[in-house]
C-alpha cells in the first residue's frame, strides 16, 4: 500500500474560507434573506472542505514525519484561530439570521473540533520537540 500525501493546498484553502466566511458576517446587509442563503451556501462549502481535510489527515496521519507534522500544525492552527473567532462571531449574530444557519454552524464547530483533535494528536506523537513548537505557535497567536 502507497503512502497517502495530504493535499496542503486544501489547508491553505480551508484558512482562506474560514477568512471569506468571516468577512462575509462582518460586512452585513439590511436584505436578511440574501444573506442568511449566502451565509448557509458559504459554510455549506466550508464545512465541505473540512470535512475533506479532515479524511485527509486522517487517511494520511500515519505517514506524516516531523516536519510535515509541524508544517500541518502551524497551518491548522492559525486556520483554528480564525474558525474560533468566526463560530463566535456566527453565534453573536441576530436570531433573524442565527436561526437560519443554526445547524451549520454546529456543524461547523464539530468538524473544527476534530480538526483541533487531529493538531493536538500530531503535536502529541509526530513532533519530536512540542515545546519547541508551543513556543512557536505562541508567537502566532
Amino acid at each position: 500500500m502507497g503512502s497517502l500525501v495530504l493535499d496542503e493546498r486544501k489547508i491553505d484553502r480551508l484558512v482562506s474560507s474560514y477568512q471569506d466566511a468571516e468577512q462575509l458576517i462582518y460586512e452585513g446587509s439590511d436584505q436578511h434573506l440574501d444573506m442568511i442563503l449566502n451565509l448557509q451556501d458559504k459554510l455549506k462549502k466550508l464545512i465541505k472542505l473540512n470535512v475533506e481535510v479532515n479524511e485527509e489527515l486522517e487517511k494520511s496521519f500515519n505517514s506524516f514525519d516531523g516536519e510535515q507534522a509541524k508544517k500541518i500544525v502551524i497551518k491548522l492552527t492559525f486556520g483554528l484561530r480564525i474558525a474560533k473567532q468566526l463560530i463566535t462571531a456566527l453565534r453573536s449574530l441576530p436570531s433573524s439570521i442565527s436561526e437560519g444557519i443554526k445547524s451549520l454552524r454546529k456543524e461547523l464547530h464539530l468538524e473544527t473540533k476534530q480538526l483541533d483533535e487531529f493538531v493536538q494528536d500530531l503535536i502529541k506523537y509526530k513532533i519530536n520537540n512540542p515545546q519547541e513548537l508551543k513556543d512557536l505557535l505562541n508567537g502566532i497567536k
